[in-house]
């Protein structure tokens, strides 16, 4: 008991006074309060006193991982004490989404760092920043697959809390501006101190000395006191939310990365199931009967005296059919799905790489030494002069949109397809298929 009291007097040296109830939680709590001595950064600002001062459900792998983010976020000149204080603060009852929150703005911090360094440095500096998008082993398909649904739920879900902070925002500026339309005026026995208390640097500071003002209890003091008191935490409540918002935000980058990383192990993973894609089916090799250009018109065609060699081509190219992001879940869900299911799915891949809309007859020298895996917007017209007119290339263009419509369309429908046939399989047949 006499070391922890030690330890309690530490703490109070290095960060300031502390309720008495915060006293008595880190008596009883020695790993907590080991760790926020330890960790003098990460203890300075998750202190806010207001019963506890520290959050009693805090852990010491928290408050430890804090503080190496906060050395970080340092080191990134991307450290706001006060910031990170009334953030924390405010997600208090969910400190683990709070953290992977910080440690997402801190890799964006170090990675926009790393592009104002030397090349050399910007390399190191970027590595160390991916650290926390790695994959740990990307042979392994399921582990990759899990981990890209990690990445997607977590995003889902930040989506979500920036979505709700900017709503408290709003709701909370709305409001504010309702009780401005209908003011107070300020009592004279109130004057002197509210000039006083108006003079100091923020509002939390604003309603703590509210709450020691001390009044003559005259209704009109007490109307203009509820008054000053609500438009105050109406304020407190919008910058604190909108501060919320742009400090999740700042972090996305992070994610995206992440997910991006997820999906290309997922994908490195299962070549042999996106080798179907690249598979030669029947509607394929059924276009070599055809012996017209179809890019260009009927009349076009007829006009030339020299036929080129034709050559079949997919509008929307299979390598970036296979780089879909909207593929990820049908790739996840294969993970999961039983043998007879995995054959199903090789099996639709197949007929995706294979659909007529994507498929069309054209000049052979164009399509290998030109089009190859581009789209047609990034082929310009003088590029094609002489070989395809400025109205072709147009409707050849439109032509792959709609196609990659309908392979968007398609993936969608069989997505939903897999997804219910994964859910409803035995139990049995889903250990099988695992294997």
């Amino acid at each position: 008991e006499a070391v922890a009291e030690e330890e309690v007097k530490a703490l109070k040296a290095m960060t300031g006074s502390m309720t008495d109830d915060t006293e008595k939680m880190l008596m009883q709590n020695d790993a907590l309060r080991q760790a926020l001595k330890e960790n003098t950064l990460a203890a300075k600002v998750l202190k806010k006193c207001n019963t506890p001062c520290w959050p009693e459900e805090a852990t010491a792998a928290q408050v430890q991982r804090l503080e190496q983010l906060i050395e970080r976020l340092k080191k990134a000149n991307a450290f706001d004490e006060e910031a990170l204080r009334r953030f924390l603060y405010k997600r208090r009852k969910s400190l683990d989404n709070a953290i992977d929150a910080i440690a997402d703005k801190t890799v964006a911090a170090e990675t926009a760092l790393a592009a104002k360094t030397t090349k050399a440095e910007a390399k190191a500096a970027a590595k160390a920043a991916k650290q926390e998008a790695k994959i740990m082993d990307v042979a392994e398909r399921n582990k990759a697959a899990a981990e890209l649904e990690r990445i997607e739920a977590k995003i889902k879900q930040r989506k979500a809390d920036i979505s709700a902070a900017s709503r408290d925002a709003k709701a909370a500026r709305k409001e504010l501006a309702v009780l401005h339309q209908q003011p107070k005026a300020v009592p004279s026995s109130l004057r002197k101190e509210m000039d006083r208390i108006d003079k100091l640097k923020n509002v939390e500071q604003k309603l703590e000395a509210l709450d020691k003002l001390k009044s003559g209890g005259s209704q009109a003091e007490k109307e203009f006191l509820e008054w000053r008191r609500k438009t105050w935490e109406l304020q407190q409540e919008a910058e604190s939310s909108e501060e919320t918002a742009k400090f999740l935000g700042e972090g996305f980058s992070t994610l995206t990365t992440q997910k991006e990383v997820a999906a290309q192990a997922l994908r490195e993973s299962s070549q042999d199931v996106m080798a179907v894609l690249r598979t030669e089916g029947p509607r394929y090799r059924s276009k070599s009967s055809i012996n017209m250009d179809q890019v260009m018109t009927k009349e076009s065609w007829e006009a030339l005296t020299t036929k080129p060699v034709l050559a079949t081509d997919h509008l929307v190219a299979l390598d970036r059919i296979s780089k879909l992001s909207q593929l990820n879940e049908l790739l996840v869900l294969y993970t999961k799905a039983s043998k007879p299911v995995k054959a199903e799915i090789k099996q639709a891949l197949k007929g995706l790489g294979d659909m007529d809309k994507n498929l069309v007859r054209m000049r052979a020298d164009v399509n290998s030494g030109l089009k190859s895996n581009k789209s047609w917007h990034d082929i310009t017209y003088s590029q094609v002069e002489g070989r395809y007119t400025v109205k072709e290339v147009d409707a050849i263009r439109a032509r792959e949109d709609d196609a990659m419509a309908e392979i968007l369309s398609e993936i969608e429908r069989l997505t939903n397809e897999f997804r219910a046939k994964v859910a409803a399989k035995p139990a049995k047949a889903a250990a099988a298929g695992s294997r």
